[in-house]
């Protein structure tokens, strides 16, 4: 049974990975707009900056899965 101090705890983990995901994915995105990443042959902007977004939840899960956020917070 999870009390709600691990509960509150949660969310705002939760929270700050959701936000973390966020600043991720808008740094990639601006980074392919100014030129300082190639870009992808066949994908749109949007598409590959969706990609690079569901990538990023993938190994976010990964990490939760292993209690471990420090690859995720270090680089992707």
């Amino acid at each position: 049974m999870i009390h709600l101090n691990q509960k509150q705890t949660m969310k705002k983990e939760d929270r700050n990975y959701g936000i973390l995901r966020k600043v991720k994915v808008l740094k990639y995105q601006d980074e392919l707009e100014c030129g300082r990443r190639e870009r992808k042959h066949g994908l749109s902007l949007i598409e590959e900056v969706e990609f690079y977004r569901k990538k990023l939840m993938k190994k976010i899960q990964v990490s939760v899965n292993k209690s471990d956020m420090s690859n995720f917070i270090e680089g992707t």
